[in-house]
């Protein structure tokens, strides 16, 4: 561009002298958490739409994928995740690309979804019951909250809960109310 003097050459030496190291997405798994939530909650306000809930393992899913096109591929795996889940209130693992889902469960198997320090020589077929049961109230919380639009009152006459119960569950399953 320089040379067809539609680039500034100061400018372009000035440009040369910053290095940014942005290390790959696959190395910095805590973002991807971070950046989904974001993006997720960016794309529900300007589409006007309530804000999405989330199955437990969603992001556990998208963790264990190694994200080979960095931000861009995750930020456009997020909205067509959108646009499948369309009215659904909870995104869920399914509602990701199957690529993605495979790749999280060979890791799985392999023993390679978990930090090092917690492999097994051996992978369980099934989770503890408890684990089931966890996962099963986190999605009810979530959709509760999602159909009542995060009202109290109205959560608490829906799910015939007491207000002080349901402010301890939504603590223990970590579902946040956004107002």
């Amino acid at each position: 561009m320089v040379q067809e003097n539609t680039f500034r050459q100061d400018l372009l030496f000035r440009i040369q002298t910053i290095s940014i190291h942005l290390p790959p997405l696959r190395d910095r798994k805590d973002d991807v958490r971070e950046i989904s939530l974001h993006h997720l909650n960016k794309t529900c306000k300007i589409s006007g739409e309530p804000t999405k809930g989330f199955a437990p393992d969603f992001f556990e899913t998208l963790a264990l994928y190694n994200w080979p096109g960095n931000v861009r591929e995750l930020l456009n795996t997020l909205d067509k995740v959108m646009s499948d889940a369309f009215d659904e209130p909870t995104l869920f693992p399914r509602h990701l690309p199957t690529k993605i889902r495979v790749q999280a469960a060979r890791r799985q198997v392999k023993g390679t979804g978990k930090p090092k320090d917690q492999q097994s020589t051996t992978t369980p077929k099934l989770k503890p019951m408890q684990d089931y049961l966890d996962e099963a109230k986190t999605i009810y919380l979530v959709d509760l909250m999602t159909h009542t639009k995060n009202d109290i009152r109205a959560a608490c006459t829906v799910s015939g809960l007491s207000r002080s119960h349901l402010y301890q569950l939504l603590k223990k399953y970590n579902v946040l109310t956004q107002k």
